[in-house]
């Protein structure tokens, strides 16, 4: 389809070349790595070749996605020019990506044939990462449309703007170390605050625990933690708050403490250590569950996203956030946001962004918003430019944004871990540089730890049953049953010596009644033959 529309849009360029539309057109075989960076405008980083036949339909495509995009120029080009005759030597169509701070080495190179879904995929990389580093990015679009009021805003409420504040790009990171922090923190602080759970907030607790069994992001043991502490709970008709707290540490104990004993934050951490913290983690926290949700069930007829993720959800903010003004916030917008009409997978991840921005839109300029980070609409342009036309949020590009974003979880250390750069060679020529890091991405619900649990529950219950007790040498219960064996030990011995000797006395008893016979039928034979 992309391609299609690429043909027509080639054709009217041809007609008439408005001067405002990129030059949709192959570069002359003439032109070299030098002129290509002397033209470009000084601000652009990024220099994307793509090496084509006609009728350079990949490349095309590319050209005019990235037109306006601040740090990139692409250019499309055949295999007999100069630059790919240099670089080339792969399968086409290819993506060659050169660097203004070393213009003339290559910065990457594919190695198979590429499509257009893949050069834009690779590029939106880069993007991301000079984005990240210059910590700015292309200027928010203008307000959505008056007139729907619900439909978040790039710009905060109050007419405020933050154009003048930077962004900062670490804090669009999703940190398995800041989930983690909020999970201690939530079983270890806002749940155990009142003496007895019981009634309501049972219910309320056994729903979400049973949420973060299905669809915790961590590692296997922080799993297999919310795995047990889900099986206890809903057996329990109430819960005091010692109990509970020696069953979590009972649990880290088992586990091998997944997780942190004190909640530590990286995207999370505020200016101030009462600002940010536990809420940015539980935000984060639930976006991944919805997430996760998504991915797991949107194929499942049968899933019901306000029953098993959103209700759980909703159930857990309004009966333990320590917040108490922020629940009853929570549960209001529940009803205006019309959280019972949510049917598709889909909308689960959908639902709880609206909700997060028109939160962040409503505290925008309150005392506890953090001036370093001030309350922005989620994701800023600078994140994802595709998620916004005319100010307008496109809800598909914000679904797909949401989810590659919520599923990159990051281990990244508090101290930043050390890397190194890498590069490829292929017949002399350079075919791949890339930068590598010690600490890899964090594989989000890589496996699943059911099965698992199950089976050492049935090995436990295996080792629980009748078992062989050591008994003390010294103790009299121990001599007595000594006794007793050595005496049924000598019967047993005196019976046997009585069946030998009975045996042998039979035996010697007929041997001697053979012989006789024997030396009389000698002798009446012999007496006979003389």
């Amino acid at each position: 389809m992309t391609l299609d529309v690429v043909k027509l849009v080639r054709a009217d360029f041809q007609k008439s070349r408005p001067s405002t539309w990129p030059k949709i057109e192959g570069t002359p075989s003439t032109i070299n790595l030098e002129q290509l960076w002397s033209s470009m405008d000084s601000t652009k980083q990024i220099l994307a070749v793509i090496i084509e036949e006609d009728p350079f339909l990949n490349g095309f495509a590319t050209i005019i996605e990235y037109h306006k995009n601040p740090f990139i120029n692409s250019i499309v080009i055949p295999s007999s020019h100069q630059i790919a005759q240099q670089f080339g030597g792969v399968s086409l169509p290819a993506l060659l990506v050169f660097k203004r701070d070393n213009p003339q080495s290559l910065e990457y190179s594919s190695k198979e044939a590429v499509d257009f879904n893949a050069i834009k995929k690779k590029l939106d990389e880069y993007t991301s990462n000079l984005a990240e580093s210059n910590h700015q990015g292309p200027p928010p679009p203008p307000a959505p449309h008056a007139n729907n009021p619900l439909e978040p805003s790039p710009h905060p409420a109050g007419g405020k703007q933050m154009d003048n504040i930077p962004i900062d790009f670490n804090q669009y990171k999703v940190q398995q170390l800041d989930v983690a922090s909020a999970l201690n923190y939530m079983l270890n602080q806002e749940i155990p605050r009142k003496p007895i759970i019981d009634g309501e907030k049972l219910s309320a607790l056994k729903g979400w625990i049973h949420l973060l069994k299905k669809y915790v992001p961590g590692t296997a043991p922080i799993r297999r933690l919310f795995y047990r502490l889900d099986e206890w709970t809903q057996l329990q008709s109430s819960i005091k708050a010692e109990d509970w707290i020696e069953k979590v540490e009972s649990l880290q104990r088992d586990l091998g403490h997944p997780l942190p004993s004190n909640s530590t934050w990286i995207a999370c951490k505020g200016s101030q250590a009462y600002l940010r913290g536990y809420t940015c983690g539980l935000w984060t926290l639930m976006h991944a569950l919805t997430v996760q949700a998504y991915n797991d069930e949107k194929h499942n007829s049968a899933f019901k996203p306000v029953v098993e993720v959103l209700e759980p959800l909703h159930q857990f903010i309004f009966n333990y956030l320590s917040c108490e003004v922020c629940a009853k916030n929570f549960h209001h917008m529940t009803e205006s946001n019309q959280l019972s009409l949510v049917t598709r997978p889909e909308d689960t991840v959908l639902w709880l962004w609206r909700a997060h921005n028109n939160v962040n839109k409503r505290l925008s300029g309150d005392a506890s918003e953090d001036p370093k980070y001030p309350k922005r609409q989620f994701p800023p342009p600078a994140l994802c430019p595709d998620c916004y036309i005319n100010g307008i949020p496109m809800e598909d590009k914000i679904l797909e944004f949401m989810v590659r974003y919520y599923s990159d979880i990051r281990t990244d250390e508090v101290f930043p871990q050390p890397g190194y750069k890498m590069t490829e060679f292929e017949n002399g020529k350079i075919q791949k540089v890339a930068n590598k890091h010690l600490n890899p991405k964090f594989a989000i619900h890589a496996d699943k730890i059911d099965k698992l649990e199950e089976a050492e529950a049935r090995l436990r219950e295996i080792d629980g049953g009748p078992k062989r007790h050591w008994k003390n040498l010294d103790s009299d219960s121990y001599a007595a049953a000594a006794n007793t064996q050595t005496a049924d030990r000598s019967t047993f011995y005196f019976v046997w010596i009585v069946i030998i000797v009975a045996a042998l006395a039979f035996a010697y008893m007929k041997y001697r009644q053979n012989r006789s016979k024997f030396w009389k039928t000698l002798y009446y034979y012999n007496d006979y033959k003389v």
